[in-house]
């Protein structure tokens, strides 16, 4: 369950961010269907009737430009810049992993010559009467040789240091959650296969990116069993993103259709369930406490009998890579 619900004007601020985003990229056609699949926000709220939603029905069909989505388009700017030098020190550190690797083999090159000169010249050595002539000059050139090691192996020590240094710079370990219930879900829980889908949609942007999720952490459990509370204390262990299909996500279809959709886009990537254990007594106690009815973060009783009445229980047969269970021990 997620932890608050999207408000009117976050919504618009979604909303004026993807449109300013996407003109950013050269586009001049934009539709409210692809707004409302990069932004998560629904056409039916894109499509309202209220005045602020008749404006960016304008904006986005007229072409129209928007003091709202100039202000977003400063912003991106400004985010670009920093974009712009982290890619800018990752070419750095490419460059001089480069050129470690060059002088590495360089110094390997160099050892191989000594090598072969010392065994040279201790066959002549053998073979020529003036043999303590050339072990003089076999002395002169191996100090030579020697020098040139050393040289190149203080490149290599200094080359090495910078690159740790750098690399503590990069990579990043983030974590981001997609909440399946933007608003408070119907007591009829055949309806949650809908809205599934559109989350699977705002799933589909994290992957278009380059730095797309390796796992995928999707959390099965009741309204109020904790699971929003697992996603804020999990340590995340994967490098770049880590992300969280947070939902009830109660029947094998409902999983099944996930993970079918997630081995599509990206096959190699790690698909762990995360199941949330909690009886419906003790998810009807924490449905109405005082911060969830403060935040209208709450669903009807009924809404919760039935998800425990009918929930599937996970199994190790639907495709996971791994299944952390929290709050109890269950046999799968």
């Amino acid at each position: 369950m997620a932890k608050k619900l999207l408000t009117h004007d976050k919504a618009l601020a979604l909303v004026y961010n993807t449109i300013a985003t996407l003109r950013a990229q050269g586009k001049t056609k934009i539709t409210v269907s692809e707004v409302a699949k990069i932004s998560g926000v629904s056409r039916s709220t894109i499509n309202s009737n209220q005045k602020d939603w008749i404006e960016v029905r304008d904006v986005i069909q007229n072409n129209r430009s928007s003091p709202k989505v100039k202000m977003v388009s400063d912003e991106i700017q400004e985010k670009n810049k920093w974009q712009i030098e982290a890619s800018r020190l990752e070419r750095e550190l490419l460059s001089c992993q480069e050129y470690l690797l060059e002088l590495t083999e360089d110094a390997e090159s160099v050892y191989k010559k000594l090598l072969d000169q010392l065994h040279k010249y201790v066959y002549k050595a053998n073979k020529v009467p003036e043999k303590m002539d050339r072990e003089s000059k076999i002395l002169i050139e191996l100090q030579e040789l020697r020098k040139q090691v050393e040289y190149y192996e203080a490149k290599i020590r200094n080359l090495e240091a910078n690159s740790l240094q750098n690399t503590n710079m990069l990579p990043f370990i983030k974590k981001e959650t997609i909440e399946v219930y933007k608003e408070i879900p119907k007591v009829n829980i055949t309806d949650f296969i809908d809205v599934t889908i559109d989350a699977l949609d705002e799933l589909d942007t994290y992957f278009m990116k380059s730095n797309s999720p390796e796992v995928v952490y999707i959390l099965c459990g009741n309204f109020a069993s904790g699971k929003s509370t697992w996603i804020s204390k999990h340590k995340a262990l994967y490098q770049g993103t880590n992300l969280y299909f947070d939902g009830t996500n109660h029947s094998k279809t409902i999983r099944k259709c996930i993970v079918k959709h997630i081995r599509k886009i990206k096959p190699e990537c790690k698909i762990i369930c995360v199941r949330t254990l909690c009886d419906v007594s003790q998810c009807l106690k924490r449905n109405i406490n005082d911060t969830r009815i403060r935040l209208k973060n709450f669903v009807s009783d009924e809404l919760i009998r039935n998800i425990g009445k009918n929930f599937e229980e996970v199994s190790v047969n639907e495709g996971f890579d791994g299944i952390i269970i929290s709050g109890g021990y269950l046999n799968v």
